[in-house]
């Protein structure tokens, strides 16, 4: 599920009971890294929670693009 908390990721939507950010996932994904090794690396995320993040990534690209512009300094 994913939930958006104040006070938590200033707000930014993430993983329910994580603190892995919707459009940090999202960052990672368009590097090319794979589910498999976002699923080791963030241990508390499940298969299901991805399949969310995606789906969420999809119906709000607008938001996720700004937060990647605005947290990601490449």
């Amino acid at each position: 599920m994913i939930v958006k908390t104040n006070g938590i990721l200033d707000g930014a939507a993430r993983v329910q009971g994580t603190r892995a950010a919707v459009w940090l996932l999202e960052h990672f994904r368009r590097m090319g890294v794979g589910d498999n090794r976002l699923l080791l690396q963030y241990p508390g995320v499940t298969q299901s929670d991805l399949l969310d993040v995606w789906e969420y990534v999809d119906s709000h690209k607008e938001e996720i693009d700004i937060e990647i512009q605005l947290n990601c300094h490449e």
